[in-house]
């Protein structure tokens, strides 16, 4: 058996889902409501048959998402997630453009990379020239003033994460938008672009990363980093007491030999 996932998020009423077992029915005429799975925005169809048949025959719904799978086993142990318009609300680096006052420039980048005249690291390239000299601090001003969380991102990944899944957040923008959005959204890893900075308020080039290089690890926010040196410290102070000799009490006469 399969099931069809209808996802609507806010607009998913019964004429869409009508509408959806109508199609699913002229290839299964036993095919049925199974469940919602959030009234209104999304519910599962079961039906027997091909999975691509039936992911081509809901082709026709408009303005719903379809996720066609089998109905056993339903969890995943990996998720894959894009940042920008997606986990969060923005494109991150359209974002930084438009707070430097360099929208237009970047615009027209994108627009020659939308034209076959920019491979991708090229147009990346041009837009990291555009930032070079911009204060460090700027970044995270942007950050905090204009980047979103999706909803519904975080109880995503929580969810994913209790059933025992993988989640990594990738990003063709900079690991300084990346890193605190996969902090609070929970992901365990983050894959994004790591802009180099030559003088503290100064971002004249980037490092992309290269297909060997490993996953870069979610990092601990400053409250965990000081938690954990205050640890490691308690440790190697209770190490050393326990190596430590007894001290020798005895007067410097009762050193002296006979």
């Amino acid at each position: 058996m399969g099931v069809a996932t209808l996802i609507a998020a806010g607009r998913l009423d019964d004429r869409l889902v009508d509408r959806a077992l109508g199609l699913l029915r002229e290839l299964d005429p036993k095919a049925a409501f199974l469940h919602w799975i959030d009234e209104g925005d999304a519910a599962d169809l079961r039906f027997s048959g091909k999975g691509r048949d039936a992911r081509w025959a809901l082709d026709g719904v408009d303005g719903v998402d379809i996720v066609v799978q089998d109905e056993e086993p339903r969890w995943k142990r990996l998720l894959v997630a894009d940042m920008d318009s997606t986990i969060i609300g923005q494109e991150c680096i359209d974002e930084l453009a438009d707070y430097a006052g360099l929208k237009e420039k970047v615009a027209r980048i994108t627009e020659r990379a939308m034209q076959g005249e920019l491979d991708f690291p090229g147009a990346l390239r041009e837009r990291v020239r555009l930032l070079a000299g911009l204060d460090e601090r700027e970044l995270k001003r942007c950050l905090n003033e204009r980047v979103h969380v999706t909803a519904g991102a975080e109880t995503l990944v929580q969810t994913m994460r209790a059933g025992g899944a993988s989640c990594l957040l990738v990003s063709g923008g900079f690991l300084s938008f990346a890193e605190p959005v996969a902090r609070t959204v929970g992901f365990d890893r983050v894959r994004a672009n790591r802009l180099t900075y030559v003088h503290p308020y100064a971002v004249p080039r980037y490092a992309m990363p290269r297909p060997p290089e490993p996953h870069r690890a979610v990092p601990p926010s400053a409250r965990e980093r000081q938690e954990e040196q205050h640890g490691e410290r308690a440790h190697e102070e209770h190490k050393r007491d326990e190596h430590r000799k007894p001290e020798d009490h005895r007067k410097p006469e009762d050193h002296k030999q006979p």
